[in-house]
């Protein structure tokens, strides 16, 4: 079972779209 997927060219974490998470919580970079 994959929890990541693209959808419209944006990478998805189980339904929730990866940019939504960095821009709310940022990266560790």
């Amino acid at each position: 079972m994959n929890h990541f997927n693209y959808k419209n060219q944006q990478l998805f974490a189980e339904d929730v779209s990866v940019s939504d998470i960095i821009n709310q919580h940022g990266t560790p970079a």
